[in-house]
């Protein structure tokens, strides 16, 4: 077991310092910053209330299941931040590259990741013709976490889980 646990975490590491280190550059300073955004919960906040503020039923409907998911996955990356305790990569890797380092300092899973994972299959399973894109800004938003310094690639890939788990959980025990 500890073979595997070296091997994933040797991998880990060695993508993390590809997205990090190898393709710093001005521009995707500036995109990933962006990208990282729409993965906070201030962006999620916004959208829902834009959502229910529109006045259309559908968009009302789907805010609503947006905050549900969003809850759910955050207590479970909460929780989950506390139990494993993993320090975010710059704080550990001495030549990680930090842009803008969070104040939290435990980095599994991603919070951003699940966010905006949250607002993939919530707004995928509302309007089913974009979900490509949809699902494709959340995986920017991870890949911007690994980019700026604060997350592995594990820790995206298990906010990924968390806001699926989320969905499934809320599809199951609250929309019916």
């Amino acid at each position: 077991m500890g073979h595997i646990f070296s091997f994933i975490s040797a991998g880990d590491r060695r993508v993390f310092l590809i997205l990090n280190r190898r393709l710093q550059c001005l521009l995707l300073d500036i995109v990933m910053q962006i990208f990282t955004q729409m993965g906070s919960l201030m962006f999620v906040a916004i959208l829902a209330m834009f959502f229910y503020f529109s006045g259309c039923r559908n968009l009302v409907e789907l805010s609503g299941q947006l905050i549900a998911v969003l809850l759910i996955s955050q207590v479970f990356v909460q929780v989950i931040k506390r139990m494993v305790n993993r320090p975010r990569p710059f704080r550990v890797l001495e030549n990680a590259i930090a842009k803008r380092p969070p104040t939290c300092k435990y980095s599994f899973p991603s919070g951003h990741t699940s966010a905006a994972f949250c607002i993939a299959f919530a707004l995928s399973s509302g309007i089913p013709g974009l979900s490509f894109v949809f699902f494709s800004l959340a995986s920017m938003v991870g890949v911007s976490r690994i980019y700026l310094g604060a997350h592995y690639p594990t820790d995206v890939l298990v906010g990924y889980f968390t806001a699926y788990a989320s969905f499934l959980l809320n599809a199951r025990f609250f929309l019916g």
